[in-house]
């Protein structure tokens, strides 16, 4: 298994799709897509609604989002 590192920049983030909920074990997957088609899957903490915080700050910060 390697280690990949990808980013996106704020400004490209077009949407985030939740694929999959956590529970106080493992944490909730989702997607987020950029505005050229490019993707990136991350897991975020669902404890105490980490992942929706997260989520919230980023559609703060890139309003482009839908």
């Amino acid at each position: 298994m390697t280690d990949e590192t990808r980013e996106l920049k704020i400004g490209e983030i077009s949407s985030v799709e939740k694929l999959q909920t956590g529970n106080y074990l493992k944490g909730s997957l989702y997607k987020i897509y950029s505005l050229n088609e490019v993707s990136l899957t991350i897991t975020l903490p669902d404890l105490e609604s980490g992942d929706t915080k997260f989520i919230e700050a980023l559609r703060i910060m890139a309003p482009q989002m839908q």
